[in-house]
């Protein structure tokens, strides 16, 4: 996954970071996820969450883990 979208969301992954746009407010964050031996899992992390739950859900989780853009 690199990029991803639908009427509520637009999400892109780059270089470790994933960066999540709500469509509804225009705010953007950027989040970036390591795991305790320093191994980047953003993209794992967020692709589990949107099989689990939702697109929207994920987006909703992880812009609150993010920091604004």
């Amino acid at each position: 996954m690199n990029y991803q979208e639908n009427e509520n969301y637009v999400a892109e992954y780059e270089s470790g970071l994933l960066f999540i746009t709500s469509k509804r407010d225009g705010r953007e964050t950027a989040t970036g996820l390591r795991s305790e031996r320093g191994q980047c899992i953003t993209r794992g992390q967020f692709t589990s969450s949107v099989e689990s739950h939702s697109f929207d859900r994920a987006c909703e989780t992880f812009m609150r883990l993010g920091v604004a853009v």
